[in-house]
């Protein structure tokens, strides 16, 4: 009986270390540091902020942006390339480190994630078929199914408004089903929206008008306020040095300071 209590004991000693382990989902800064990695979450094909080239590697803006940040902590980085409707939920699980992949910081999303300071200012913007005369504004599109990214303030835009919308995996992919006749329009951020017309080739052209005006932050777990602060210090860093704007230039992107 002595030996059985004692065991009891040394359970319930355990148990609450036990407990607080397993609530534990993000790594904080501390363990990212002893790793000696960061894992940043982004999707491919979001030119160019995420640019998949031949080899298989992704590079553009928020991959120059994700590196200042692990060499700012002397650590390594490492890329998840995955679905975009992903990247906050994996962040807000502690499976990713950062979410980077001009992820809109909307009060949706700030329900699950934590974001850092802005670093882009965006927008939404319209592409229909270079010889589509009918429509001519967004409220033409109110009428008509649009094409949009799954998981992307452009299907939050179509839900908020009343538009009927079929989501794809990425904006290439939601282009294809324009020109196959199965939307009629595609609603997706403003600068990736300017390359797919231009990789269209003639096919496709954007309208001028915007629908939005966004954020693109870093999206990071909740109560992780260490790593948090080591963002926004690199974001204000590269902003001051004007280092943020040589890497936008790097990738010919269009901005306002």
């Amino acid at each position: 009986m002595k030996k059985i209590l004692i065991a009891l004991v040394a359970i319930l000693m355990v148990l609450p270390v036990m407990l607080a382990a397993c609530g534990k989902s993000e790594k904080t800064l501390e363990d990212i540091k002893k790793a000696g990695t960061i894992t940043m979450a982004t999707c491919s094909g979001f030119e160019p902020f995420e640019i998949l080239g031949t080899d298989g590697k992704v590079t553009g803006v928020d991959v120059d942006i994700a590196q200042a940040i692990a060499d700012y902590l002397g650590v390594k980085l490492e890329i998840a390339d995955v679905d975009f409707d992903s990247i906050v939920p994996g962040v807000q699980s502690g499976k990713f480190d950062l979410g980077v992949a001009g992820i809109t910081a909307d009060d949706t999303r700030r329900k699950n994630v934590d974001f850092s300071a802005d670093y882009y200012y965006a927008s939404q913007a319209i592409i229909i078929l270079s010889t589509n005369t009918t429509i001519t504004s967004a409220e033409d599109v109110k009428k008509l199914t649009v094409g949009v990214q799954k998981g992307t303030t452009g299907a939050s835009y179509c839900e908020k408004n009343g538009i009927k919308y079929n989501s794809y995996d990425n904006g290439a992919a939601a282009c294809l089903a324009l020109e196959g006749g199965k939307v009629d329009a595609v609603i997706i951020d403003k600068v990736p929206a300017t390359k797919h017309v231009e990789a269209g080739e003639g096919k496709y052209k954007l309208l001028d008008e915007p629908l939005t005006k966004e954020n693109y932050a870093i999206a990071i777990a909740k109560e992780n306020k260490e790593l948090k602060d080591a963002v926004d210090a690199v974001l204000k860093q590269l902003t001051e040095s004007g280092k943020l704007y040589e890497i936008f230039d790097k990738y010919n992107l269009e901005y306002d300071k």
